[in-house]
Protein backbone atom coordinates (compact mmCIF):
# COMPACT_ATOMS: atom_id res chain seq x y z
CA UNK A 1 0.00 0.00 0.00
CA UNK A 2 3.00 2.54 0.81
CA UNK A 3 4.94 1.55 -2.10
CA UNK A 4 1.55 2.19 -3.93
CA UNK A 5 0.98 5.99 -2.63
CA UNK A 6 4.87 6.88 -3.63
CA UNK A 7 4.39 5.86 -7.13
CA UNK A 8 1.64 7.94 -7.43
CA UNK A 9 3.55 11.03 -5.69
CA UNK A 10 6.50 10.24 -8.46
CA UNK A 11 3.86 10.26 -11.21
CA UNK A 12 2.16 13.09 -9.96
CA UNK A 13 5.43 15.21 -9.62
CA UNK A 14 6.86 14.19 -12.96
CA UNK A 15 3.52 15.48 -15.03
CA UNK A 16 4.23 18.60 -12.86
CA UNK A 17 7.41 19.18 -14.13
CA UNK A 18 6.68 18.48 -17.73
CA UNK A 19 4.04 20.83 -17.72
CA UNK A 20 6.01 23.58 -16.20
CA UNK A 21 8.61 22.81 -19.15
CA UNK A 22 6.59 23.21 -21.94
CA UNK A 23 4.00 25.46 -21.40
CA UNK A 24 6.53 28.51 -21.98
CA UNK A 25 7.69 26.43 -25.17
CA UNK A 26 3.79 26.36 -26.48
CA UNK A 27 3.57 30.08 -25.42
CA UNK A 28 6.17 31.04 -27.23
CA UNK A 29 5.28 29.60 -30.17
CA UNK A 30 1.78 31.58 -30.04
CA UNK A 31 3.19 34.59 -29.16
CA UNK A 32 3.97 36.80 -32.58
CA UNK A 33 5.91 39.31 -30.31
CA UNK A 34 8.13 37.55 -27.78
CA UNK A 35 10.32 38.98 -25.71
CA UNK A 36 7.24 42.19 -26.06
CA UNK A 37 4.53 42.10 -23.66
CA UNK A 38 0.95 42.68 -25.29
CA UNK A 39 -2.49 41.19 -25.54
CA UNK A 40 -3.26 41.48 -28.97
CA UNK A 41 -5.76 38.79 -30.56
CA UNK A 42 -6.98 39.67 -33.95
CA UNK A 43 -4.41 40.04 -36.52
CA UNK A 44 -1.54 39.28 -34.12
CA UNK A 45 -1.58 37.57 -31.02
CA UNK A 46 0.66 38.78 -27.60
CA UNK A 47 1.98 42.03 -29.53
CA UNK A 48 0.99 45.88 -27.86
CA UNK A 49 -2.30 47.30 -28.18
CA UNK A 50 -2.61 50.40 -26.94
CA UNK A 51 -6.56 50.67 -27.06
CA UNK A 52 -7.04 47.46 -25.65
CA UNK A 53 -9.55 46.71 -29.02
CA UNK A 54 -7.46 43.54 -29.71
CA UNK A 55 -5.66 44.70 -32.77
CA UNK A 56 -2.32 45.35 -32.58
CA UNK A 57 0.04 48.66 -33.03
CA UNK A 58 1.72 48.99 -35.86
CA UNK A 59 5.47 48.85 -36.12
CA UNK A 60 8.05 48.70 -38.42
CA UNK A 61 8.04 45.05 -39.52
CA UNK A 62 3.66 45.34 -39.47
CA UNK A 63 1.79 47.68 -40.87
CA UNK A 64 -1.39 48.51 -41.49
CA UNK A 65 -1.45 46.87 -44.68
CA UNK A 66 -0.43 43.81 -42.86
CA UNK A 67 -3.69 44.35 -40.80
CA UNK A 68 -2.17 46.62 -37.89
CA UNK A 69 -4.74 48.79 -35.83
CA UNK A 70 -5.32 51.96 -38.00
CA UNK A 71 -6.59 53.78 -35.17
CA UNK A 72 -3.83 52.45 -32.18
CA UNK A 73 -5.67 54.84 -29.78
CA UNK A 74 -9.19 54.36 -30.31
CA UNK A 75 -10.90 51.46 -29.91
CA UNK A 76 -14.24 51.72 -31.29
CA UNK A 77 -12.09 52.24 -34.92
CA UNK A 78 -9.06 49.78 -36.42
CA UNK A 79 -9.55 49.76 -39.90
CA UNK A 80 -9.50 52.68 -42.66
CA UNK A 81 -10.02 50.81 -46.43
CA UNK A 82 -9.65 54.46 -48.62
CA UNK A 83 -7.20 56.18 -45.62
CA UNK A 84 -8.51 59.00 -45.56
CA UNK A 85 -8.32 59.27 -41.26
CA UNK A 86 -11.86 57.84 -40.60
CA UNK A 87 -12.81 54.70 -39.73
CA UNK A 88 -15.06 51.76 -41.30
CA UNK A 89 -16.67 50.55 -37.85
CA UNK A 90 -19.84 52.29 -38.58
CA UNK A 91 -21.90 51.24 -35.03
CA UNK A 92 -23.99 53.67 -33.78
CA UNK A 93 -21.71 54.26 -30.58
CA UNK A 94 -18.32 54.48 -32.60
CA UNK A 95 -16.25 57.84 -33.34
CA UNK A 96 -14.41 59.02 -36.31
CA UNK A 97 -16.81 57.24 -38.55
CA UNK A 98 -16.51 57.89 -42.45
CA UNK A 99 -20.00 57.26 -43.58
CA UNK A 100 -18.78 56.53 -47.45
CA UNK A 101 -15.62 53.95 -46.44
CA UNK A 102 -14.79 54.02 -50.24
CA UNK A 103 -14.36 57.43 -51.42
CA UNK A 104 -11.19 59.46 -50.03
CA UNK A 105 -13.09 62.81 -50.63
CA UNK A 106 -16.50 61.84 -48.71
CA UNK A 107 -16.70 60.93 -44.95
CA UNK A 108 -19.68 63.70 -43.52
CA UNK A 109 -22.93 62.22 -42.99
CA UNK A 110 -25.42 63.36 -45.42
CA UNK A 111 -28.93 63.91 -44.58
CA UNK A 112 -32.14 65.89 -46.09
CA UNK A 113 -34.87 67.71 -43.64
CA UNK A 114 -37.74 69.05 -44.53
CA UNK A 115 -40.24 70.64 -41.68
CA UNK A 116 -43.71 71.68 -41.91
CA UNK A 117 -44.60 74.46 -41.59
CA UNK A 118 -41.47 76.27 -42.47
CA UNK A 119 -42.95 78.77 -40.16
CA UNK A 120 -45.59 80.34 -37.83
CA UNK A 121 -47.48 83.22 -36.74
CA UNK A 122 -49.71 82.97 -33.41
CA UNK A 123 -50.38 85.44 -30.87
CA UNK A 124 -48.71 85.30 -26.97
CA UNK A 125 -50.01 82.64 -25.05
CA UNK A 126 -50.57 79.90 -28.20
CA UNK A 127 -48.93 77.04 -28.70
CA UNK A 128 -48.15 75.21 -31.88
CA UNK A 129 -45.59 72.84 -33.31
CA UNK A 130 -43.11 72.22 -36.23
CA UNK A 131 -43.43 68.60 -37.49
CA UNK A 132 -39.96 67.66 -39.37
CA UNK A 133 -39.05 64.44 -41.50
CA UNK A 134 -34.83 63.72 -41.20
CA UNK A 135 -33.56 61.22 -43.77
CA UNK A 136 -30.53 59.94 -44.05
CA UNK A 137 -28.54 59.74 -47.53
CA UNK A 138 -25.62 58.41 -46.56
CA UNK A 139 -24.40 54.67 -46.78
CA UNK A 140 -23.82 53.89 -43.35
CA UNK A 141 -26.04 54.23 -40.22
CA UNK A 142 -25.96 57.34 -38.17
CA UNK A 143 -26.51 58.47 -34.60
CA UNK A 144 -28.14 62.49 -34.46
CA UNK A 145 -28.47 64.77 -31.54
CA UNK A 146 -31.07 67.63 -32.13
CA UNK A 147 -30.62 71.17 -30.78
CA UNK A 148 -32.91 74.04 -31.16
CA UNK A 149 -31.14 76.99 -30.70
CA UNK A 150 -34.09 79.82 -30.43
CA UNK A 151 -34.53 83.53 -29.84
CA UNK A 152 -36.38 85.15 -26.79
CA UNK A 153 -39.93 84.83 -26.86
CA UNK A 154 -40.87 81.04 -27.90
CA UNK A 155 -40.52 78.52 -24.67
CA UNK A 156 -39.62 75.17 -26.48
CA UNK A 157 -40.29 71.61 -25.31
CA UNK A 158 -38.05 68.72 -24.68
CA UNK A 159 -35.94 67.06 -27.73
CA UNK A 160 -35.35 63.31 -28.13
CA UNK A 161 -31.50 63.03 -26.79
CA UNK A 162 -31.05 61.02 -30.27
CA UNK A 163 -32.20 59.92 -33.25
CA UNK A 164 -30.96 56.53 -34.97
CA UNK A 165 -31.05 56.30 -38.62
CA UNK A 166 -30.20 53.42 -40.64
CA UNK A 167 -28.30 53.54 -43.67
CA UNK A 168 -30.13 55.01 -46.87
CA UNK A 169 -32.93 52.52 -48.62
CA UNK A 170 -32.95 50.54 -45.81
CA UNK A 171 -36.16 50.42 -43.21
CA UNK A 172 -35.55 53.25 -40.70
CA UNK A 173 -33.57 55.53 -42.70
CA UNK A 174 -35.80 58.01 -41.37
CA UNK A 175 -37.49 60.10 -38.82
CA UNK A 176 -40.11 62.18 -37.92
CA UNK A 177 -39.48 65.10 -34.89
CA UNK A 178 -42.01 67.00 -33.69
CA UNK A 179 -40.67 70.32 -32.58
CA UNK A 180 -43.25 71.85 -29.47
CA UNK A 181 -43.48 75.31 -28.41
CA UNK A 182 -45.27 78.16 -26.48
CA UNK A 183 -45.47 82.39 -27.46
CA UNK A 184 -44.55 84.24 -24.58
CA UNK A 185 -43.42 87.13 -25.99
CA UNK A 186 -43.89 89.69 -29.02
CA UNK A 187 -41.75 89.26 -31.88
CA UNK A 188 -39.58 87.58 -34.35
CA UNK A 189 -37.81 83.92 -32.98
CA UNK A 190 -37.60 80.49 -34.16
CA UNK A 191 -33.35 80.31 -34.75
CA UNK A 192 -32.22 77.77 -36.07
CA UNK A 193 -32.53 73.49 -35.40
CA UNK A 194 -28.74 71.96 -35.75
CA UNK A 195 -28.43 68.19 -36.11
CA UNK A 196 -25.15 66.71 -34.83
CA UNK A 197 -23.39 63.33 -35.43
CA UNK A 198 -20.87 61.56 -32.60
CA UNK A 199 -18.34 61.78 -34.60
CA UNK A 200 -18.38 64.84 -36.16
CA UNK A 201 -17.77 68.04 -34.07
CA UNK A 202 -19.66 71.02 -36.57
CA UNK A 203 -23.24 70.17 -37.18
CA UNK A 204 -23.96 68.47 -40.24
CA UNK A 205 -27.40 70.18 -40.79
CA UNK A 206 -29.06 72.85 -40.13
CA UNK A 207 -32.28 74.39 -40.84
CA UNK A 208 -34.02 77.99 -40.13
CA UNK A 209 -37.82 77.99 -38.30
CA UNK A 210 -39.17 81.16 -38.34
CA UNK A 211 -41.60 82.13 -34.98
CA UNK A 212 -43.42 85.62 -35.46
CA UNK A 213 -45.31 86.86 -32.51
CA UNK A 214 -47.85 88.94 -32.24
CA UNK A 215 -49.07 91.06 -29.55
CA UNK A 216 -53.03 90.11 -30.07
CA UNK A 217 -55.08 88.05 -32.41
CA UNK A 218 -55.71 90.08 -35.33
CA UNK A 219 -59.93 91.15 -35.40
CA UNK A 220 -62.09 91.24 -38.85
CA UNK A 221 -64.25 94.38 -38.66
CA UNK A 222 -68.00 93.74 -39.38
CA UNK A 223 -68.65 96.63 -41.57
CA UNK A 224 -65.22 95.67 -43.85
CA UNK A 225 -65.11 91.86 -44.01
CA UNK A 226 -62.30 90.73 -45.92
CA UNK A 227 -61.79 87.71 -46.85
CA UNK A 228 -59.14 85.63 -44.41
CA UNK A 229 -56.04 83.82 -46.17
CA UNK A 230 -55.74 81.30 -43.23
CA UNK A 231 -56.51 78.05 -46.18
CA UNK A 232 -54.62 79.50 -48.54
CA UNK A 233 -51.91 79.72 -46.28
CA UNK A 234 -52.03 76.64 -45.00
CA UNK A 235 -52.27 74.90 -48.00
CA UNK A 236 -48.60 77.02 -48.81
CA UNK A 237 -46.98 75.83 -46.18
CA UNK A 238 -48.12 72.18 -46.89
CA UNK A 239 -46.59 72.87 -50.52
CA UNK A 240 -43.28 74.42 -49.37
CA UNK A 241 -42.85 71.32 -46.72
CA UNK A 242 -43.25 69.14 -49.51
CA UNK A 243 -40.72 70.93 -51.90
CA UNK A 244 -38.53 71.54 -49.31
CA UNK A 245 -38.45 67.29 -48.62
CA UNK A 246 -37.90 66.79 -52.41
CA UNK A 247 -35.69 69.17 -53.48
CA UNK A 248 -33.24 69.46 -50.12
CA UNK A 249 -33.64 73.04 -50.32
CA UNK A 250 -35.81 75.06 -47.90
CA UNK A 251 -39.42 76.79 -48.86
CA UNK A 252 -40.90 79.38 -46.84
CA UNK A 253 -44.42 80.38 -47.37
CA UNK A 254 -43.45 83.88 -48.87
CA UNK A 255 -41.29 81.93 -51.23
CA UNK A 256 -44.36 79.37 -52.56
CA UNK A 257 -46.97 82.39 -52.34
CA UNK A 258 -44.30 84.15 -55.05
CA UNK A 259 -44.50 81.49 -57.28
CA UNK A 260 -48.11 80.99 -57.16
CA UNK A 261 -48.36 84.98 -58.11
CA UNK A 262 -45.80 85.21 -60.47
CA UNK A 263 -46.09 81.71 -61.88
CA UNK A 264 -49.77 82.60 -63.85
CA UNK A 265 -48.55 86.35 -64.93
CA UNK A 266 -45.28 84.64 -66.66
CA UNK A 267 -47.93 81.89 -68.28
CA UNK A 268 -50.21 84.41 -69.21
CA UNK A 269 -47.32 86.39 -71.00
CA UNK A 270 -46.34 83.65 -72.70
CA UNK A 271 -50.03 82.55 -73.74
CA UNK A 272 -50.19 86.62 -75.34
CA UNK A 273 -47.20 86.45 -77.07
CA UNK A 274 -47.89 82.96 -78.52
CA UNK A 275 -51.28 84.14 -79.88
CA UNK A 276 -49.78 87.41 -81.22
CA UNK A 277 -47.01 85.16 -82.90
CA UNK A 278 -50.05 83.14 -84.71
CA UNK A 279 -51.95 86.29 -85.12
CA UNK A 280 -48.97 87.93 -87.47
CA UNK A 281 -48.56 84.79 -88.92
CA UNK A 282 -52.30 84.78 -90.10
CA UNK A 283 -51.88 87.92 -91.78
CA UNK A 284 -48.80 87.42 -93.74
CA UNK A 285 -50.97 84.10 -95.26
CA UNK A 286 -53.51 85.92 -96.08
CA UNK A 287 -51.00 89.21 -97.78
CA UNK A 288 -49.44 86.11 -99.88
CA UNK A 289 -52.98 84.86 -100.97
CA UNK A 290 -53.95 88.15 -101.80
CA UNK A 291 -50.77 88.98 -103.75
CA UNK A 292 -51.08 85.63 -105.69
CA UNK A 293 -54.63 86.76 -106.99
CA UNK A 294 -53.87 90.36 -108.03
CA UNK A 295 -50.72 88.84 -110.30
CA UNK A 296 -52.90 86.39 -111.83
CA UNK A 297 -55.62 89.03 -112.78
CA UNK A 298 -52.96 91.11 -114.11
CA UNK A 299 -52.06 88.44 -116.33
CA UNK A 300 -55.83 87.60 -117.39
CA UNK A 301 -55.59 91.29 -118.24
CA UNK A 302 -52.47 91.30 -120.69
CA UNK A 303 -53.51 88.39 -122.69
CA UNK A 304 -55.64 89.11 -125.75
CA UNK A 305 -59.03 87.93 -126.63
CA UNK A 306 -59.72 85.21 -128.83
CA UNK A 307 -62.13 85.82 -131.57
CA UNK A 308 -64.41 83.50 -132.74
CA UNK A 309 -64.71 83.40 -136.66
CA UNK A 310 -67.08 81.76 -138.99
CA UNK A 311 -66.03 79.48 -141.72
CA UNK A 312 -66.73 82.56 -144.30
CA UNK A 313 -64.26 84.45 -142.29
CA UNK A 314 -61.64 81.68 -141.56
CA UNK A 315 -61.57 81.33 -145.72
CA UNK A 316 -61.03 85.31 -146.86
CA UNK A 317 -57.84 86.65 -146.23
CA UNK A 318 -57.76 89.60 -143.75
CA UNK A 319 -54.70 91.38 -145.32
CA UNK A 320 -57.09 91.88 -148.69
CA UNK A 321 -59.38 94.86 -148.30
CA UNK A 322 -63.43 94.08 -148.85
CA UNK A 323 -64.48 94.97 -152.43
CA UNK A 324 -68.00 93.79 -151.68
CA UNK A 325 -70.57 96.14 -153.31
CA UNK A 326 -72.34 98.59 -151.08
CA UNK A 327 -75.87 97.59 -152.22
CA UNK A 328 -77.34 94.91 -154.49
CA UNK A 329 -78.03 91.77 -154.67
CA UNK A 330 -75.60 88.89 -152.70
CA UNK A 331 -73.76 87.34 -155.45
CA UNK A 332 -73.86 90.17 -157.63
CA UNK A 333 -71.77 93.43 -158.17
CA UNK A 334 -71.71 96.67 -160.56
CA UNK A 335 -71.44 100.44 -160.61
CA UNK A 336 -73.36 103.47 -162.07
CA UNK A 337 -72.31 104.34 -165.86
CA UNK A 338 -74.59 107.11 -166.54
CA UNK A 339 -77.88 108.54 -165.20
CA UNK A 340 -80.19 105.37 -165.53
CA UNK A 341 -77.38 103.30 -166.73
CA UNK A 342 -75.76 100.70 -164.83
CA UNK A 343 -73.36 97.92 -165.28
CA UNK A 344 -73.71 94.63 -163.56
CA UNK A 345 -71.11 91.87 -163.11
CA UNK A 346 -72.95 88.67 -162.06
CA UNK A 347 -71.68 85.64 -160.79
CA UNK A 348 -72.20 81.91 -161.61
CA UNK A 349 -75.21 81.43 -162.13
CA UNK A 350 -76.52 77.59 -161.14
CA UNK A 351 -79.04 76.86 -163.68
CA UNK A 352 -81.94 74.59 -163.71
CA UNK A 353 -82.75 71.99 -166.10
CA UNK A 354 -86.48 71.95 -166.27
CA UNK A 355 -88.55 74.92 -167.54
CA UNK A 356 -90.39 76.03 -164.49
CA UNK A 357 -87.95 75.86 -161.68
CA UNK A 358 -86.54 78.61 -159.82
CA UNK A 359 -82.48 79.48 -159.68
CA UNK A 360 -80.02 81.55 -157.62
CA UNK A 361 -77.29 84.00 -158.30
CA UNK A 362 -74.21 82.87 -156.71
Amino acid sequence: MRSRRVTILMATTLLISLLAFTSPALAAEDDDCPGINGDSTYDRNGCPDTDGDGWSDPDENWSTTDGADAFPEEKTQWADRDGDGFGDTSSFDAVLIDHFPDDENLHRAVLSVGCNPPDHTLPIGKSSYFLCTVKNEGLVPVRLTPEWHTKDGVLIGNLPTKIDLEAHGMGGDQNELRLDFTAESAGVSGGLLYFNESSDPEPIFSVALGILVETSTPKTSSSDATPALNPMREKANSLASWMSVKTGYNFNVQSVLALLVIGPLILFVIGRKTQSSLQNRRLEREVLEKESTNEEEREKEVEPETQELSLEDMATDPNVPETKPKRGVKGAEGKVLAEGMVEVMVGEIDMPTGPSDAFNVL
